[in-house]
């Protein structure tokens, strides 16, 4: 059956011309090998953002900076970006670009010394860290401010960052170092005024 569909006759119909044509243009990112000839985490855990004139994304090992035109003008392993300690377990990295303050803010976990007989993280010596990177200004390749949010022995697993106007935001899933079932989503909020000015942070923790 065919179903007539009525035009209401004050309605007008407009057409245009569409042209199904278009270019598009692009360039191999990191992944695992090209971010660490030995290999890395797999899978690379992929995070990017683009600000006005950069583009900027990471892995589990690295972190790799382009202009719009797919030229590289950047490079760092996150061990070395995030100052990071020697055999650290590092990873679940997030970057956003904030286009209200032309800032760049990139994260991940630090989990303290890998235990040489599991692989697993430890929490030792300090705890475990959620680290994050504030930019000086929109050019990504500039200094950034490096701020540490201490979560003692439990892993804040998977975490996401997010902005608002004068907040910095981000949530983590938290589990028991040792073996045990999830403990419950912390929300982390902090001032983003003076995380932007390189100035000491206060911070609010919900459950």
């Amino acid at each position: 059956a065919t179903l007539a569909i009525p035009i209401d006759k004050n309605t007008s119909l407009i057409t245009d011309t569409v042209s199904t044509e278009k270019k598009v243009t692009g360039w191999k990112g990191l992944d695992r090998k090209s971010a660490n000839q030995g290999g890395g985490p797999y899978p690379p855990d992929i995070a990017m953002a683009v600000g006005p004139s950069h583009v900027v994304q990471i892995v589990h090992t690295a972190l790799q900076i382009w202009d719009k035109e797919g030229n590289t003008v950047g490079f760092s392993f996150i061990k070395n970006f995030f100052n990071t300690k020697t055999g650290h377990f590092i990873g679940d990295q997030d970057i956003i670009y904030d286009k209200n303050t032309n800032r760049w803010f990139a994260s991940i976990f630090d989990l303290g010394l890998i235990d040489p007989n599991t692989g697993d993280p430890t929490c030792k010596p300090n705890g475990c860290n959620i680290l994050v990177a504030v930019s000086a200004n929109e050019d990504p390749t500039s200094t950034w401010s490096i701020y540490s949010f201490p979560f003692g022995f439990l892993i804040p697993d998977y975490p996401h960052i997010a902005v608002t106007n004068d907040k910095f935001v981000f949530t983590v899933n938290d589990f028991p170092i040792s073996e045990g079932d999830f403990l419950g989503t912390q929300i982390i909020v902090a001032d983003k005024n003076s995380m932007i000015n390189g100035q000491d942070i206060s911070y609010v923790t919900t459950n």
